[in-house]
């Protein structure tokens, strides 16, 4: 069996849908990205650059879940992918670029608008648009087993759609994180931390309103809780946070080439005592009790850059709420 994958992560989606696979099972490591979809890291790399970062750095991480988690991992050219999948994760279960049989992994938080929305009352219009766009892009048949994040609740009479169990992920999860979170921070003063709230910011480039209030309310729990605050950016974010927050020496960020590191090691660390982030796909991992998602009151921007993932949080049983 092999997988073939661009998100290090996966390899512990992998290891938790087949915990028992010996040595022989094979990873391999796509490394396409799209020149489009890059930004300059922190103003000062190019998008070349940041494209030569991204890859070692998932390479890096990938190699160290591999090891602890007993796969032989490979890098593989992104033209052997057949097109109908290469924007998700996948493993093959015959013999080498046979694609004849596929079990897909469901990871990305806009795909699950193929499943619909729990109501239409609103954004009618744009929800019927997502749900369509998916359909077309992937559809489920006897020939393709699908591994998603879920509540038993859903698709339980669906025979060929199958759950990621969250528990044995989050087990895989702290395995491999005693390995690669010191070698992700170890330029990084984390260990100092006590007591934190971890914050994954929206984009202050797409819309500096809802950045100033999304840090605003960051800012008063914060000092409501006495806890000082850890910035995990998205990896195309463009803002300097040493400089935002020059004059509080209670924010840390972890940015530069830190912020290439899956955020997934942070979430459930003892000294990250809550969370505030946008929608992301990394929030499976989270604790809900303890991490509170903020979308935008603006409609054209919540419709413009939330609403899609909003099924994906359904299913997680996530809520959020808007500012």
């Amino acid at each position: 069996m092999a997988l073939f994958f661009k998100n290090p992560i996966t390899l512990i989606l992998f290891r938790t849908i087949h915990p028992d696979l010996d040595l022989r099972l094979q990873a391999f490591l796509s490394m396409s990205i799209s020149f489009n979809r890059i930004k300059p890291i922190d103003n000062i790399l190019t998008p070349k650059e940041t494209i030569d970062v991204l890859r070692i750095n998932n390479l890096e991480i990938s190699k160290l879940i591999a090891k602890e988690l007993n796969i032989d991992m490979r890098i593989l050219s992104p033209n052997i992918l057949p097109k109908d999948t290469d924007f998700v994760d996948f493993l093959e279960n015959h013999s080498a670029y046979k694609f004849s049989y596929l079990n897909l992994i469901y990871s990305g938080s806009d795909m699950y608008c193929k499943f619909g929305f729990q109501n239409y009352l609103k954004y009618t219009r744009k929800k019927i648009k997502l749900q369509r766009s998916w359909n077309r892009r992937f559809n489920f048949n006897q020939n393709h087993i699908t591994y998603l994040f879920d509540q038993p609740k859903f698709h339980k009479n669906e025979s060929e759609i199958k759950t990621i169990n969250l528990d044995l992920a989050n087990h895989f999860l702290s395995l491999v994180k005693k390995s690669v979170l010191p070698k992700m921070i170890c330029d990084t003063k984390l260990e100092r931390l006590n007591s934190c709230l971890l914050v994954l910011p929206p984009s202050e480039y797409r819309n500096p309103k809802f950045f100033s209030a999304f840090f605003s309310f960051c800012l008063r729990i914060a000092k409501d809780e006495n806890l000082e605050i850890l910035i995990k950016p998205h990896r195309w974010d463009t803002t300097d946070y040493k400089t935002k927050f020059k004059n509080k020496n209670y924010i840390h960020s972890l940015d530069r080439s830190f912020k290439l590191m899956p955020v997934e090691f942070l979430l459930n660390e003892s000294f990250v005592k809550k969370i505030i982030a946008v929608p992301s796909s990394s929030l499976v991992f989270t604790d809900p009790k303890k991490t509170t998602i903020i979308c935008p009151k603006d409609r054209i921007l919540f419709g413009n850059q939330y609403l899609d993932q909003t099924v994906f949080m359904r299913h997680l049983g996530l809520d959020y709420e808007v500012i």
